[in-house]
Order: C-alpha cells, then structure tokens, then sequence
C-alpha cells in the first residue's frame, strides 16, 4: 500500500516529481471527502478536473478501502 512509502519513494517508483505525487495524493483526499457530498460530475468541476480522472480516483479509492477491509 502506498501509505507506507514516503513521497520520495513514490515519487522514484512511479517515475513522476515530488510535486506530481504531492497533487495526486491531493486530489486523491479531496475526492475522498468530496465524493459522499457531490456527484462525480461536480467533483470534476468543482476541482477542475475531468470527469474520467474523477473516476479514476473513486475506482482507486474503492479498491484502497476494499484492501483496507480485508486487512491490507
């Protein structure tokens, strides 16, 4: 899971910036919390982001909460 990994790690394994992990994992927890208030459509516009990146973090975040329920 990636919550064990520090943002330099992530950041080395995925092959992105320090500052590309720090605004996924950002976005990530906004629609986390933003996902049981708004429909995905206005979580896109409310973030400026596009529907289907929208829906990539909730599919993402489903799976996270699945592993999280099995116990890792």
């Amino acid at each position: 899971m990636l919550q064990s990994y520090s943002q330099t790690e992530i950041a080395k394994r995925t092959h992105h910036s320090g500052e590309a992990v720090d605004r996924y994992l950002r976005d990530y927890n906004r629609v986390k919390v933003l996902r049981d208030k708004l429909a995905p459509e206005e979580v896109a516009f409310a973030m400026g982001l596009s529907i289907a990146l929208v829906n990539e973090y909730l599919d993402l975040i489903e799976e996270m909460e699945g592993k999280v329920e099995k116990g890792g």
